[in-house]
């Protein structure tokens, strides 16, 4: 007979404290899902034990021509860390983030161990997680603030780690925005490429509440006329045909000006390319994204000249780019490295962000009790 004295048995408080965890713990992941990841992959899923969150990759969730190594959708398990890290301390706890820790596992991404905190620290980005998202319009070119840019020119030293660096002067956006555009002739062209860029595509507001993933096309900001083009661009033939007379050509120079515009093109880099590195760079991403939020500024990845160049300095190009098209991208890349004036490191995200109208609409995400597989 077990005798309890103005205490409740050990077991029992286990039992409930574990409840109580369990609890947080899915809180906390309802705000970690809202993560940004390639055409709204969300190459995630978890298991709970205790106080520990195994976080895993999905590799075949993402595009594998522009995902080369999984580098994408690590970028994108940064993000969800990092919001993992601020939501834990809204919640009161400390996240200790442990990166591959299974040498030879490259699925487990990190093991998420929580502790009740002694000190607890509220990171005010927390109210903006589930603010944050793309916005594909025009931005104005109105300048950043001195206090905007060194918010954003700090999250370096805050999370000690990775450099973020910026350009502002017209010329210097004009050259980088033309870079960014390049790859959407490879794109275009690109039989392969074209294939998986519109089996990613969401046609419809109901097809994207239903599935929760996908590139939902409203958030292209598509005028009514590029609204029609892209419905015939999806049909090889219709492309292959478009190439000659400079289609390819001339959606790329109408784009460069759009990633010309705004406040500043920005860089997240590293010091080397390991699978760790890019989970770094990608919580770096995420909070000066969710700093820019805060800020009231709009943002939008230019992503896919950065991924092409990593298979092309990797020599995996072959059956898939043609050397104009490999050249095409070398030039592209070293413009953007002269630029930002980046030597050894690895640019691992370019981005531009500024004030713009509200985003048209925004993705929905698969809820963090469907991306749990076990609960222990």
């Amino acid at each position: 007979m077990l005798k309890v004295f103005n205490k409740q048995p050990v077991f029992y408080i286990k039992i409930l404290y574990n409840i109580h965890m369990s609890e947080d713990i899915k809180k906390i992941l309802d705000y970690a899902i809202w993560a940004p990841s390639g055409d709204n992959s969300q190459p995630w899923r978890f298991e709970v034990e205790d106080n520990k969150i195994k976080v895993f990759n999905l590799p075949d969730k993402d595009n594998p021509y522009l995902n080369f190594r999984q580098s994408g959708s690590l970028i994108a398990h940064g993000g969800l860390l990092e919001n993992i890290t601020i939501t834990a301390q809204h919640f009161g706890y400390e996240a200790e983030i442990s990166l591959f820790p299974v040498s030879n596992d490259d699925i487990l991404v990190a093991i998420v161990s929580l502790s009740k905190a002694t000190n607890p620290q509220h990171d005010h980005l927390f109210q903006f997680i589930k603010q944050r998202h793309t916005n594909r319009r025009p931005y104005e070119n109105t300048p950043l603030t001195p206090k905007q840019r060194e918010d954003i020119l700090r999250t370096p030293r805050e999370l000690g780690f990775g450099k973020v660096q910026l350009v502002e002067t017209g010329k210097e956006k004009q050259i980088v925005g033309r870079a960014g555009a390049l790859a959407e002739i490879v794109i275009l062209e690109n039989k392969k490429l074209h294939e998986f860029l519109f089996c990613d595509v969401v046609w419809s507001e109901a097809d994207e509440k239903k599935l929760r993933h996908g590139l939902y096309i409203k958030t292209m900001e598509f005028n009514s006329i590029q609204k029609v083009m892209f419905r015939l661009a999806r049909n090889w033939l219709f492309m292959k045909l478009a190439i000659r007379p400079g289609l390819p050509k001339f959606i790329a120079k109408k784009d460069s000006k759009l990633y010309a515009s705004g406040a500043a093109v920005g860089i997240v880099a590293m010091h080397g390319d390991s699978r760790e590195n890019f989970v770094r760079a990608g919580r770096l991403m995420q909070r000066v994204w969710l700093k820019v939020t805060a800020s009231g500024l709009a943002l939008q990845p230019v992503t896919a000249t950065l991924f092409f160049t990593q298979r092309i300095l990797a020599g995996e190009t072959e059956n898939l780019l043609s050397l104009y098209h490999t050249d095409l991208m070398k030039v592209a890349y070293n413009d953007i490295k002269k630029t930002f004036g980046i030597q050894n490191e690895t640019i691992a995200m370019m981005f531009r962000l500024g004030i713009a109208k509200p985003a048209s609409a925004r993705s929905s995400r698969i809820s963090a009790e469907e991306k749990i597989i076990a609960i222990k």
